[in-house]
């Protein structure tokens, strides 16, 4: 699996978003 631009981007905003909630 290749991991494009954007979804590296969405995996990132994931992350802050989890760092966020707790």
């Amino acid at each position: 699996m290749k991991i494009t631009p954007s979804d590296e981007r969405l995996l990132s905003l994931l992350r802050e978003d989890a760092r966020a909630s707790t």
